[in-house]
């Protein structure tokens, strides 16, 4: 099964289908509550908000509204359980290392 993203870069969208799809995301995750959320969850509201940024950057150029998204959807997977500290990154490296 092929996800959002993958659809998102085989097709070269229009600047109208970008702003389409940028509103639309942006309406999916105003209306998604984050009462019970599970890990799974938390990982697709990180892809939205990921490519909120990147539809950002292609729509408005805007480097720094892209960063804000792309902050929230790390923001979010912290929130669902994954430790994405440099620690954490050390110790898979060194694991990886000792293969």
């Amino acid at each position: 099964s092929r996800g959002l993203g993958d659809v998102y870069k085989r097709q070269d969208l229009t600047c109208t289908e970008c702003e389409q799809a940028y509103v639309l995301i942006n309406e999916l995750i105003s209306l998604s509550v984050e009462e019970d959320y599970t890990l799974l969850d938390y990982i697709q509201m990180a892809r939205l908000k990921y490519y909120l940024g990147e539809l950002s950057c292609k729509i408005y150029s805007v480097k720094e509204d892209a960063a804000l998204h792309y902050g929230s959807a790390l923001h979010l997977l912290e929130k669902g359980g994954l430790d994405l500290s440099l620690k954490k990154w050390i110790e898979l490296v060194s694991l990886r290392m000792e293969e």
